[in-house]
């Protein structure tokens, strides 16, 4: 899988998990929401007046799709992705390239828990979170 190199490639994998999210596909709301449930380091996409909360692990691939992050999965528990790609890790390099350093932020993890509130996503209250502040999304459909 290929990183993202730009805001837009950033944009088009927010634009799908919130797909996910929203959409009457069982599957894909409940692996949309398990992501957002066990991120660490998010990227904040405002759209209209609502942030929307994006884990890196599935923000830094570009055109990401469910079945690609599953097919990567698949192949690192097999021993067939030795590179071990789909980890937070290597995708928080590449999206602080775009979008500047992240860091703690006791307000946007307020905006976190409402976000998974409002979307019906149980969070953590003991994990720590970090956010892409200075590169929030303003751009949405």
């Amino acid at each position: 899988m290929n990183f993202v190199k730009d805001r837009n490639d950033l944009r088009i994998s927010a634009d799908k998990l919130y797909e996910y999210l929203i959409g009457n596909n069982i599957e894909k709301q409940i692996f949309a929401k398990n992501l957002i449930k066990r991120g660490r380091n998010f990227v904040i996409h405002k759209v209209d007046t609502e942030l929307r909360f994006y884990p890196s692990r599935f923000m830094g691939y570009k055109d990401n799709t469910q079945e690609k992050h599953d097919k990567s999965r698949d192949e690192i528990r097999l021993g067939l992705n030795k590179e071990n790609t789909v980890h937070g890790r290597k995708t928080d390099k590449h999206i602080t390239s775009i979008l500047g350093n992240y860091s703690e932020s006791a307000e946007m993890d307020s905006e976190y828990r409402k976000f998974c509130k409002k979307y019906g996503i149980e969070t953590n209250q003991t994990k720590k979170h970090k956010f892409w502040l200075d590169g929030i999304l303003i751009e949405g459909k």
